[in-house]
């Protein structure tokens, strides 16, 4: 398999997992925040290989971190 396309798969896997976690977060709220995209990572490295899961870990991790997490829609950090 081309390297480009297994690179892509692991995308749309979090793409797919981003999807899930929007969807459902009327549901789930604040928990499960990186669940779905750490199901994507580990699902992307044991079908593609270490690079693309890593790939994904890392999006998945800044996709989680912007939309999920307080406060939502900012990379910034809550006071604790």
């Amino acid at each position: 398999q081309h390297p480009l396309a297994a690179y892509g798969a692991a995308m749309a896997l979090t793409a797919l997992a981003f999807a899930v976690r929007w969807y459902l977060d009327p549901v789930l709220g604040n928990s499960a925040r990186l669940v779905f995209f750490m199901t994507a990572a580990a699902a992307s490295a044991l079908l593609f290989g270490c690079g693309p899961g890593i790939a994904s870990t890392l999006v998945g991790v800044a996709l989680g971190d912007y939309f999920f997490f307080p406060p939502r829609y900012s990379f910034a950090t809550s006071n604790i």
